[in-house]
């Protein structure tokens, strides 16, 4: 009966000091994930959420994904009156925050893509400063535009 007692005393010990250990070093969560591809040769966009959980600020610095060439992290700016998108290094997340990909702020564009079936799922890999590393597997989404062009083709 103590070894069992001394085990799960063991085990909790464990389990607490590896909890510790995840929320020391950071926790990244990936959610809410949106994929839009392009129409023709326009690039397609990804929209969601990252969230740190960890008490120190991390970086995403790079997202792949099997399914096209290259994706770019981009953010919008005004200048001179005018929103425009521009390519970023590096998408910075603070501790204890979440930051989402959103229309109008930060989002990543999808380039080159390498499928030729635009309803397969799209898996994307994001890779953290800190070597954290998240795969996510996201269906697309219908294109709004697409689909108005389909629906309005009768009238």
């Amino acid at each position: 009966m103590m070894k069992y007692f001394l085990a799960a005393a063991l085990a909790v010990l464990l389990s607490t000091h590896v909890a510790q250990a995840q929320t020391a070093e950071g926790h990244i969560t990936v959610s809410d994930l949106t994929v839009k591809h392009g129409i023709g040769a326009r690039p397609g966009v990804v929209h969601g959420k990252l969230s740190n959980h960890g008490r120190q600020a991390v970086r995403l610095t790079n997202v792949t994904s099997p399914s096209f060439g290259r994706i770019e992290l981009h953010t919008h700016t005004k200048i001179d009156g005018v929103m425009r998108m521009r390519q970023v290094a590096e998408l910075a997340l603070a501790a204890r925050a979440t930051l989402e990909l959103k229309p109008g702020g930060y989002h990543l564009m999808l380039f080159e893509p390498t499928m030729s079936d635009k309803e397969a799922p799209v898996r994307l890999l994001f890779i953290f400063d800190n070597g954290q590393q998240i795969s996510q597997i996201v269906a697309p989404q219908a294109n709004a535009m697409r689909h108005d062009m389909m629906h309005h083709k009768g009238h």
